[in-house]
């Protein structure tokens, strides 16, 4: 078989044994080699004066369709002299195989003395002083990129936190792509994808994005979306000499320009700066090419080294032209929690319309769309689209990979996939319980662990908890899901009992339904800002009952959608009877003759007794969210938010209303809250979050009705924005207007990056402010230092907290923070 094909595909399309497929009807096709004869991978091959280009594969096979029967075409590798070559005729394909060899670089006899200026450094600065200038040359364009993306695997872990990983070795991602991509200065984006292919899957939608490729090196800072949390140095910044020292290593001649070679080099190996070659065009002061790195001694994330390639070419003609992104690659070696492997992006850009103008109304915050038909496209559409040809492996792959795709579909292949993935370890049952997949059928259990299963309390002593989740997934992303909950106090000898039912009903408008019935405890902050085994652990060791709790015989309905780009719109009605739960055990493993354990009812500055009767209610909630300028990626049965840069707004409504259903009720309070996340360059990251709000009717209302703040009184930290970390769990719990703010700044290694004996551990610093105002509060603060990143994961910090100008405590608190 593998003869066969062989044989009829690949003998059919070669001119020789190891080139891979080169089917083209017309243009120009062949090798790019180097001078030891071996291939030349990503090589650039373009049309001269035209943006009609390509790469060689990884092979060093090139293909190219010209736009006109004759043609000069220029073969280009950073660190190789550039050839030309001059076609003619080319109504049939013909073959050209290129020899590239080293280029020769000349310093015109410059010596550079000891503690001169080196002759880069002023090339460097004439770069820099024309930077704006080439920045804002191109106003706008609209081109055609072709991207191809491959992945492979070494080495993979048999688990991962006792979860078995269900990943062959090999090529476990290729795929391509064709959008259009339109641009105009400063950042509006819009891509339209119009063709994608995944090997495996022809159903599948590829996740190349030509948009996430759009790298200026004119740009003062490069920032990457999950390649690291700080923003990298251009080699031509403003500020760039204060991160780099430079080499001119020589100068060549290419089509009568000057090209000055220059290596970058770090000032200091830490910093977020590249290493290696730019090429700087004399008298223009542009750049013509670049071959740069980062490695993790620059702390990027997930990969061990991120290689940047990026060769530019003139739209037009001197002295008009202006030089656009012809090519430009990414290759990255990956070594994280157990895989091992490698794999590269690479982007072709062709038909270049620049500085045409586009209608106001062109650009949306609709960033990418994904053709639902852009699957669709048969062989032969990518054997003429395709300007990269595909290697041997690569061609193989997606016949093994096609081929067996309908084996991997069925019953049989992925029952047996399950039984491997849904082994249960004690991990699972300990830690971090399991989920047991049917993926036929889309189905899945899930099931909690021991550590959540086992509880204690004391209003309900030991506490036996469980709540199995069954989903059922759809092919449109549509899903619902069944909750059953379950648990029994041992102590005051009561079950309870509900469910919950979700149905996510429409993914482009992030639209679901949620349905909750039954008779359960619930805290009194309905966040539930306490864990129930941080209370176990502090109840059971010290003594210490934060936990307060109420049982709730309740129906509930939510529903949330998003109305419009950007706004959301979530409702609620909840009718609910509420009885006042007592302590029924002071047992813990401390050996006391007097228990220090707290009333179940907690102490608050403004209500003396926060003891309350059996009730009922009837409450409704709503809240409005806007997100101006919020971009999103459509694709096909889905919608992705990706970013803004404005904050975010949310009015929000709470009220009970009496004589409805039995309601004893009856109140309303508003209020609302502003979030922002924001980017500070070099300085790192910031989240601020302010919210102010108070009752307009408070004819009649219990203490859970008040509004509550996210307090923590336990070492366990939970670090989102909007909570406290030494503030008591309801003491300033309130019926009147309140104000809080919260502000967390992330310096992303701008600090411990300093620090030689730190650097390598890739610890950050982080520090946060809360405050809060009440009636009864006169001022509540807490400023927090700390460190996150640890072992990747971990973060502590250290709080002090004001009340009334006052020092009130300190303490350590430990939780996840990357």
């Amino acid at each position: 078989m593998k003869y066969l094909y062989y044989t009829l595909v690949i003998g059919s399309c070669l001119t020789h044994l190891t080139a891979p497929s080169l089917c083209l009807a017309a243009g120009v096709q062949g090798r790019i080699t180097d001078e030891k004869g071996e291939g030349l991978a990503f090589a650039t091959i373009h049309e001269k004066n035209t943006t009609n280009g390509t790469t060689s594969n990884a092979l060093g096979y090139y293909q190219l369709e010209l736009e006109s029967d004759s043609a000069i075409i220029v073969y280009q590798y950073v660190g190789y002299q550039t050839v030309e070559r001059t076609i003619y005729n080319t109504s049939d394909s013909i073959r050209v195989d290129v020899k590239l060899m080293p280029e020769v670089v000349t310093l015109d006899a410059i010596t550079v003395k000891p503690g001169a200026e080196d002759p880069a450094i002023q090339i460097v600065r004439n770069a820099i002083a024309n930077r704006q200038k080439h920045l804002q040359e191109t106003d706008d364009y609209r081109c055609e990129v072709y991207i191809k993306g491959m992945q492979r695997l070494d080495q993979v872990p048999d688990n991962i936190l006792g979860i078995p990983v269900a990943v062959d070795t090999g090529i476990i991602y290729l795929s391509e792509s064709v959008s259009e991509l339109s641009f105009k200065r400063p950042d509006k984006v819009k891509e339209q994808v119009i063709s994608s292919k995944v090997s495996g899957d022809n159903r599948a939608f590829s996740y190349n994005q030509a948009s996430e490729m759009l790298i200026n090196f004119y740009e003062n800072q490069i920032y990457s979306e999950g390649l690291s949390e700080r923003s990298f140095i251009s080699p031509i910044a403003e500020n760039a000499f204060i991160f780099y020292d430079y080499e001119l290593l020589g100068t060549t001649n290419e089509d009568g320009r000057i090209l000055n070679k220059i290596r970058v080099i770090p000032k200091r190996k830490h910093d977020p700066s590249f290493s290696g070659e730019i090429y700087i065009i004399e008298g223009s002061w542009r750049l013509h090419s670049l071959n740069l790195l980062l490695t993790k001694e620059h702390q990027i994330e997930f990969v061990d080294s991120l290689r940047v390639k990026q060769v530019l070419a003139p739209v037009g003609q001197a002295p008009r032209e202006m030089w656009t992104v012809l090519t430009q690659q990414f290759d990255f070696l990956l070594n994280a929690f157990g895989f091992k492997g490698y794999g590269y992006f690479v982007g072709v850009y062709k038909d270049y319309q620049v500085n045409q103008g586009f209608n106001k109304k062109y650009f949306s915050n609709e960033i990418v769309r994904v053709d639902p038909r852009s699957n669709q496209k048969n062989k032969d559409y990518w054997v003429k689209t395709r300007p990269i040809p595909l290697t041997i492996k690569e061609i193989e792959d997606y016949r093994v990979k096609d081929s067996l795709q309908i084996i991997k579909e069925s019953k049989p292949y992925l029952d047996s996939v399950d039984r491997k993935t849904n082994r249960i370890t004690p991990v699972n049952i300990l830690l971090t319980g399991k989920t047991i997949n049917n993926t036929y059928r889309e189905t899945s259990w899930n099931f909690n662990p021991l550590v959540q299963m086992l509880q204690f309390n004391t209003v309900e002593g030991f506490v036996a908890y469980f709540r199995p989740t069954f989903t059922q997934k759809f092919e449109d992303f549509r899903y619902y899901r069944v909750s059953p909950e379950l648990r029994y106090g041992f102590s005051n000898e009561r079950f309870n009992a509900r469910i919950n039912v979700r149905y996510f009903y429409n993914p482009h408008k992030f639209a679901s339904l949620r349905l909750s019935a039954g008779r359960f405890v619930e805290q009194y902050n309905q966040d539930s800002p306490l864990e129930a085994i941080d209370n176990t652990l502090y109840s059971l060791l010290l003594e210490e009952n934060y936990l307060k709790i109420y049982e709730k015989l309740h129906f509930t309905i939510r529903h949330q959608v998003e109305m419009v780009n950007g706004l959301y719109l979530n409702t609620s009605a909840d009718w609910s009877q509420r009885n006042p739960l007592q302590n029924t055990t002071d047992y813990s493993f401390r050996d006391k003759t007097e228990s220090t354990y707290t009333s179940n009812f907690p102490e608050n500055e403004e209500l003396d007794d926060t003891e309350f009767e059996r009730h009922q209610a009837f409450q409704i909630e709503a809240s409005l969210k806007w997100q101006p300028g919020q971009k999103y990626i459509t694709r096909p049965f889905r919608k992705f938010i990706t970013k803004t840069v404005f904050p975010a707004f949310t009015l929000s409504f709470r009220g009970a209303f009496p004589d409805i259903m039995g309601s004893d009720l009856n109140y309303q309070m508003i209020s609302g809250r502003i979030s922002h996340d924001f980017k500070m360059g070099l300085w790192g990251t910031g989240k601020v979050l302010m919210e102010a709000g108070g009752f307009i009717n408070k004819d009649s209302l219990s203490f859970i009705d008040y509004k509550h703040f996210n307090g923590n009184r336990t070492v366990f930290g939970h670090f989102e924005t909007g909570n406290f970390q030494l503030l008591d769990y309801y003491r300033y719990s309130t019926a009147n207007s309140y104000f809080q703010g919260h502000y967390e700044h992330h310096f992303n290694g701008f600090i411990f990056n300093k620090v030689p004996f730190l650097r390598k551990s890739k610890i950050q610093a982080v520090a946060a402010l809360n405050y809060l105002h009440t009636e009864s509060t006169e001022g509540y603060w807490e400023l927090g230092v700390g460190i996150e990143h640890i072992f990747k994961i971990l973060r502590v910090d250290f709080y002090n907290s004001w009340h009334s100008g006052a020092h009130e405590r300190s303490g350590i608190r430990f939780g996840i923070g990357y």
